[in-house]
């Protein structure tokens, strides 16, 4: 008699299949996607896709920063986006004025600081337009 009463559970539904679409939280991003980016990425992004060329191995970027610098942010991005080959030397905002006039010959100790194709590139709209 308990079994009679006892309520009956739907099933669960079926997995989907390997020929359907993908839940909507996990699709590509695709161009409409990439309209709602907030502003200084939808810049950065105009202005590397504008620009773009493909990076060699030649082509090395090192782009020396700072963390809370949304100048550093913006240069960040920018390579990001275009694909471009870099690595990031971070450093302590103080300590990193030794690292820049360093690299500039002495002739800036501000971030961001990009090192691409033997020169020093001393502000983030430089950065991307030359190295995008």
């Amino acid at each position: 008699k308990m079994m009679e009463n006892t309520p009956v559970l739907p099933l669960p539904p079926p997995l989907p299949s390997k020929d359907e679409s993908p839940p909507e939280n996990i699709r590509p991003m695709t161009l409409r996607h990439l309209q709602n980016l907030p502003l200084p990425l939808r810049i950065a992004r105009t202005l590397c896709s504008e620009l773009q060329r493909p990076s060699t191995p030649a082509e090395h970027i090192r782009l020396i920063t700072i963390g809370p610098s949304h100048y550093c942010e913006k240069a960040r991005w920018g390579l990001d986006l275009s694909g471009a080959v870099y690595t990031e030397d971070a450093h302590p905002p103080v300590l990193s004025a030794f690292e820049t006039l360093m690299a500039t010959g002495g002739s800036s100790s501000s971030t961001p600081v990009a090192m691409y194709r033997g020169t020093a590139i001393t502000d983030s709209t430089d950065i991307l337009v030359r190295c995008c």
